[in-house]
């Protein structure tokens, strides 16, 4: 099963999405890898940052460039997630060999505006927008919800709320699943396994 992380815009927390999902798998008995496809590289960082704190990420976490995507094969019974780049062929070539999007966003208008444009990118492979690191008692917030309703946009009911233990797990083990347990069963039941 591949899963893309994706948004063709930056900053809406694919790396902190796929490293908790990676970690949901993980508690699911699953075997997962990472595969971080962004240029920034931030998931092998945080992979990085882990092993020297002695807090080892209990899946692989392998980077690649966009052009090695789509030289990338599974085993059966194995899960990849994707942390895909932004922009370009490897945005492409990501959400063209998943099995699902996940298409992060908060409640700004301008990382919706994306997530609709990575969803639609998508084409036939199923996608849908996950509300993550929003403050759900807020007017963009309302309005937000009201925009993805209105346009009948496909969304996980879970919704990640911003949470500074989320914002300072970066290059740490997660002891806690937040949402993103939630998240899983979600995807799970989308993609039938």
């Amino acid at each position: 099963m591949r899963i893309a992380i994706a948004n063709a815009k930056g900053g809406v927390g694919k790396t902190t999405i796929a490293q908790y999902l990676c970690h949901a798998l993980v508690r699911d008995g699953k075997r997962v890898t990472l595969l971080d496809a962004d240029p920034q590289y931030s998931a092998t960082l945080w992979d990085r940052i882990a092993n020297l704190s002695n807090e080892t990420l209990p899946f692989n976490v392998r980077a690649a460039s966009g052009d090695e995507l789509a030289a990338i094969r599974t085993t059966p019974g194995e899960w990849l997630v994707i942390d895909a780049p932004p922009t370009h062929a490897g945005l492409k070539t990501a959400l063209d060999m998943a099995d699902f999007v996940i298409v992060p966003t908060t409640e700004s208008p301008v990382d919706l505006q994306q997530a609709w444009a990575t969803v639609n990118a998508a084409g036939r492979t199923p996608a849908a927008v996950l509300l993550n690191r929003v403050e759900t008692n807020t007017v963009a917030f309302r309005q937000a919800m009201h925009a993805l309703e209105t346009q009948d946009t496909p969304r996980f009911d879970t919704i990640v709320p911003k949470r500074q233990e989320i914002k300072t797990s970066f290059g740490h083990r997660p002891t806690k699943l937040w949402e993103y347990g939630l998240v899983l069963h979600e995807l799970r039941r989308a993609v039938g396994r």
